[in-house]
């Protein structure tokens, strides 16, 4: 399955609209605008709530919980230290995935058990963030979409946040 994550330009809060491969909506990504710790919002296109991103308020390397609406939840976090660039750990209902690659290319794969079920790849022609997404699991849709996300939002902001 193909995603394009494009990130909304003119907005006083973080948007990211979410379409298929027919070009059309398929979520929405939303930030709240006042809240303690970073939070989004994911919708689907009847704007009902799918999953709720937050952030870790006190932690050593940044943390984000996610928590979807059938219950299931997961865990991203940065990697405290590494030779060779970022790494991500994302810990699913007891399942771990690995996401590695070059971050500040914005070029990534999300591995379970070295075997790639989604790859990354940023547009480097457009105004605003633009992401393809392939994802190999109709059901990790809702988790890499909401994952690559915080991933933006972290490589983005890393010196603005206390804690990275």
């Amino acid at each position: 399955m193909r995603f394009i994550l494009r990130q909304k330009i003119f907005s006083l809060r973080d948007v990211f609209q979410i379409k298929n491969e027919h070009d059309e909506l398929a979520f929405e990504i939303v930030s709240k605008l006042l809240s303690l710790r970073r939070t989004f919002i994911m919708q689907d296109p009847h704007e009902q709530q799918v999953a709720i991103i937050k952030r870790k308020i006190f932690s050593i390397r940044p943390t984000f919980f996610l928590t979807f609406n059938d219950g299931s939840k997961a865990k991203l976090r940065k990697k405290f230290f590494s030779w060779f660039g970022s790494k991500y750990y994302l810990n699913y209902n007891g399942q771990d995935i690995l996401i590695v690659g070059d971050f500040l290319a914005h070029e990534y794969d999300f591995l379970v058990d070295d075997q790639p079920i989604a790859s990354v790849s940023k547009s480097w022609f457009s105004f605003t963030d633009t992401y393809g997404v392939d994802i190999a699991e109709p059901n990790h849709v809702p988790l890499i979409l909401s994952s690559v996300v915080i991933i933006d939002e972290l490589q983005h902001n890393e010196d603005n946040l206390s804690g990275d």
